[in-house]
C-alpha cells in the first residue's frame, strides 16, 4: 500500500463514520448515551488483538468527531488457543487485566474432564458427531452456572498468581456501577466448519465445542453485547436459538464485493443486545439491517501497490480470477495473467 494515500484513508475511517452519524440526529444522540458508558471489553478467540485495536480506533475517531465521551474502555479479558496470540497480549503496550488460553481451559477442572468425555469418538459418523456435542450443550446449559464461575480462569500474565484462578469476566461491585457500565464480549469462532476452505463439517466439527463454550459464556456473563463474527454461511438462527429470548440478535453479512479492498471473504457479523438494559431501536430483520450497515461502513478502500507482489506467478492468474469473480467479473485464469490490478479490485455496480 502506499503510506501516504491509503493508510491516512485507513486510519481516518473511524472519523469518517462518526461525521456520517451527524446526518443522523437520532443515532447521534443513541451513539453519545452508550459514549457516557465505562465500556468493559472482553474478547474470545482474540488473535492478534485485531477487535480490540479497532474498537479503539472507534473511541479515538468519535472524540476527534467531537462527541461527548465521557465513559473510559478497557479490557478485561483476551482469550486464544495461539501461544504467540497470548505473548502479544502480555506484552503490548496496553495488556488487557487477564490473559487465557483456550476457552476450555477456563472451565473448572472436573467440567473439563466431563465435556472431554462427551466428544465423539473419532470413528463416529457425521450424525453421530452431532449428537455428541449437542450432548455437550445440554450440559453446559444443565450446569451453566458452575460452569462459568466469575472467578475460575488460570491467568497466563506473569503477575497473576491466584490459586482459586483469575476473574475470567468483570463484576461490578455496586449497583451504581454496573449500571454506568456497558460489558461488552466479542469472538470470532472457528469458520473452518462452514466456510468452503474448509471441510463444511457443520455441527459435527471439533470446533464445535469452543463455539458452544462461547455461547455458554455469553449466557452465564450475562453481557450486554455479545458480537460473534464468522463465515457468511454460518446458521442465521444458531446464536440467537441458543442465547434464547433474553437477547435480540442483529446480523449484517457482507464481503469484498460491498466493502472493496482489502477484504476478500464474505463474512457474518452477529451482534446480540441483553434486552434487559438495552433496547435496540433500529431497523430488526436482516435486509434492512445490512442496509443499514453498509450505508454507514460502505468505503472501498484504495491499494497503490503490487499487491500480488508475495505470489508466485504460476498462483497470480488463479487468484485475480477469484477476485474478479466476487466483483462480477468472470473471467478464467489464464485471461487474468496480464490484467491490471486496478480493474479487478473496482467494484461492480
Amino acid at each position: 500500500m502506499d503510506a501516504s494515500e491509503s493508510l491516512p484513508l485507513f486510519t481516518d475511517w473511524p472519523y469518517h463514520l462518526a461525521r456520517q452519524l451527524e446526518d443522523s440526529p437520532r443515532l447521534q444522540c443513541r451513539a453519545e448515551k452508550v459514549l457516557q458508558c465505562d465500556i468493559i471489553g472482553h474478547t474470545d478467540f482474540s488473535g492478534k488483538r485485531c477487535a480490540e485495536a479497532s474498537t479503539e480506533m472507534l473511541m479515538q475517531g468519535l472524540r476527534c468527531a467531537g462527541y461527548r465521551v465521557g465513559g473510559s474502555l478497557r479490557w478485561h479479558r483476551t482469550s486464544d488457543s495461539d501461544t504467540n496470540c497470548n505473548k502479544l497480549a502480555i506484552h503490548s503496550g496496553r495488556p488487557p487485566a487477564h490473559v487465557f488460553g483456550d476457552l476450555l481451559s477456563r472451565l473448572p477442572p472436573a467440567h473439563q474432564k466431563q465435556l472431554k468425555l462427551l466428544r465423539p469418538d473419532h470413528a463416529a459418523n457425521r450424525t453421530q458427531k452431532e449428537e455428541a456435542y449437542a450432548r455437550q450443550w445440554a450440559y453446559l446449559q444443565e450446569h451453566l452456572d458452575s460452569c462459568f464461575p466469575p472467578s475460575a480462569g488460570k491467568c497466563l500474565r506473569p503477575e497473576c498468581s491466584s490459586s482459586t484462578g483469575c476473574p475470567v469476566r468483570h463484576q461490578a461491585t455496586t449497583k451504581s456501577e454496573a449500571e454506568s457500565q456497558l460489558k461488552l464480549v466479542i469472538g470470532g469462532s472457528m469458520c473452518t466448519p462452514w466456510s468452503p476452505m474448509g471441510n463444511r463439517e457443520g455441527l459435527s466439527s471439533p470446533h464445535t465445542e469452543s463455539m458452544q463454550i462461547f455461547m455458554a459464556e455469553v449466557q452465564a456473563g450475562r453481557y450486554d453485547l455479545a458480537t460473534l463474527e464468522n463465515s457468511s454461511l454460518f446458521p442465521k438462527d444458531l446464536f440467537a436459538s441458543r442465547l434464547g429470548q433474553e437477547y435480540q440478535v442483529l446480523q449484517a453479512a457482507f464481503g469484498p464485493e460491498d466493502l472493496g479492498w482489502p477484504g476478500r471473504r464474505r463474512r457474518l457479523l452477529q451482534t446480540a443486545i441483553h434486552l434487559s438494559r438495552w433496547v435496540w431501536v433500529g431497523p430488526s430483520d436482516p435486509k434492512s439491517v445490512g442496509e443499514d450497515f453498509q450505508s454507514l461502513f460502505f468505503r472501498p478502500t484504495v491499494t497503490g501497490g503490487d499487491i500480488f507482489l508475495q505470489h508466485a506467478d504460476c498462483e497470480q492468474g488463479k487468484l485475480k480470477a477469484e477476485l474478479a469473480k466476487r466483483r462480477g467479473l468472470h473471467v478464467q485464469a489464464v485471461e487474468c495473467q496480464d490484467l491490471d490490478p486496478s480493474k479487478i479490485l473496482s467494484l461492480i455496480h
